[in-house]
């Protein structure tokens, strides 16, 4: 009898508090059912048992109460990065709350997975930022959006001081993102990373008229995070973006997306978010890609590789070249220039490279460009695109940037004047380079 006595007991816990009535959901843990046939001895055994259990069971709801009041919600730690509550932050923080907490169940992909670092630079809160870093906030984590704090302080237009702070931040979690520095003193000379050259491609023109209407997302990758670098890719993006200022693009107009900033979250949020957002039916668009591509072995889709993309999983690391053309495709833009300085061969990897060569690039579809889309494309077929060393360009930014030095201001225009010299410099390097130009005319 006694054990049906701990049964019934335990029982009436399960039924009552796990379920939301008894000691876990604050109401009354109901008595076993009575036993006729119980001596006194039974009984008293059943009541010792019953209080222990409830005792183990009151026990068991203040340790909850307890963890949960010693561990602040992520909320809590948000809206005071937001806020920009130094002192509520900190003590959140001293209360045993994660100093990486992510955001969840927001219904905004672009803030769902964000840590209080990232809340605090979209929020240009540099005293949030500031405390955050030096209680171990992760500089380099990225929400579910794939960016980091620094790419969410660039977007949302933090002030220079917050993004400086967590550029900083960055490179000393990440040395090899900068240049090195050559040493003052070394007993054997050490040769530092060369700086690409001036190139007589990067001076521009005279400014033109600001033509308000029109944007530019231009990207530049030249060291990754997984594969090997895209030499000179950072300084196309540099050199490109200072000749669309010149060509009347707002700079504000522009974006910028280099190195660890061009995750694959920022490149697909850039084109499939913050494009159709800002653009209108008066405006021209023009799109520079600068890197590497990589091809789906199973059936050889393109895909533009961003910095934290890995060729092994490419469908969720990567970006689809089919999808980049058919996101801008929908822009309610007048038209859409799209130029990509990047081989699609699928040579490099297995495959020995010549000097120069960008590797793990795919073959570029060559299917007709959706309306009003027109596409400049580096190299054509098995080729593979290669740079000037002495220009520090990629062949074909090189002589698109002459081109549009010497007036060539239309995709048609430049095309003519390109396409030869790019051939001509490829077989001085004893290779085939043959750029492409689909779909039909377009302004830069």
């Amino acid at each position: 009898m006694a054990a049906f006595a701990v049964a019934a007991v335990f029982g009436c816990a399960v039924q009552g508090g796990f379920a939301g009535g008894g000691a876990f959901g604050g109401g009354m843990v109901a008595a076993a059912p009575a036993q006729p046939q119980a001596d006194a001895g039974n009984t008293a055994l059943s009541g010792t048992l019953q209080g222990s259990l409830m005792q183990t069971l009151v026990a068991a709801r203040q340790a909850q109460s307890q963890a949960n009041a010693g561990s602040p919600s992520a909320s809590a730690l948000h809206n005071a990065a937001r806020d920009g509550d130094v002192a509520r932050l900190n003590r959140l923080l001293d209360a045993g709350g994660n100093v990486d907490a992510r955001l969840r169940g927001t219904g905004d992909q672009v803030s769902e997975g964000m840590t209080p670092l990232m809340t605090a630079a979209k929020s240009d809160q540099i005293d949030c930022v500031r405390l955050l870093l030096a209680r171990g906030a992760r500089v380099d984590a990225q929400s579910n959006w794939g960016w980091m704090a620094e790419t969410y302080a660039d977007h949302f237009h933090a002030s220079e001081d917050v993004r400086a702070m967590l550029h900083n931040a960055y490179l000393e979690k990440h040395p090899d993102a900068a240049a090195p520095a050559a040493p003052a003193v070394a007993a054997t000379p050490v040769a530092a990373a060369p700086a690409a050259p001036v190139s007589d491609a990067d001076a521009t023109g005279p400014r033109a008229a600001e033509r308000p209407n029109d944007y530019a997302l231009v990207i530049g990758i030249e060291k990754y995070s997984r594969v090997p670098d895209a030499r000179f890719a950072e300084h196309d993006a540099d050199a490109m973006k200072n000749h669309l200022i010149a060509l009347g693009y707002p700079e504000r107009n522009i974006i910028l997306l280099k190195g660890g900033h061009a995750t694959r979250g920022a490149v697909q949020g850039y084109v499939e978010e913050w494009l159709p957002r800002n653009v209108g039916p008066e405006s021209e668009v023009f799109v520079f890609f600068s890197g590497h591509g990589s091809p789906d072995p199973k059936n050889g889709d393109a895909y533009l590789v961003p910095w934290d993309g890995d060729p092994m999983f490419l469908k969720s690391t990567a970006y689809p070249l089919k999808s980049l053309y058919a996101s801008l495709g929908k822009l309610k833009a007048r038209r859409v220039l799209i130029a990509l300085d990047s081989c699609f061969s699928g040579a490099g990897g297995r495959s020995v490279l010549a000097d120069g060569a960008r590797p793990l690039v795919s073959r570029v579809d060559t299917t007709a460009a959706p309306a009003r889309v027109t596409i400049l494309s580096a190299a054509s077929g098995d080729e593979i695109t290669g740079t000037i060393d002495s220009q520090g360009h990629g062949a074909f930014t090189y002589y698109l940037l002459k081109s549009l030095n010497d007036g060539k201001h239309t995709a048609r225009a430049a095309y003519a004047e390109l396409k030869p010299r790019v051939e001509d410099e490829a077989h001085r390097q004893n290779r085939e380079q043959t750029p492409l130009l689909l779909g039909g005319d377009a302004a830069f």
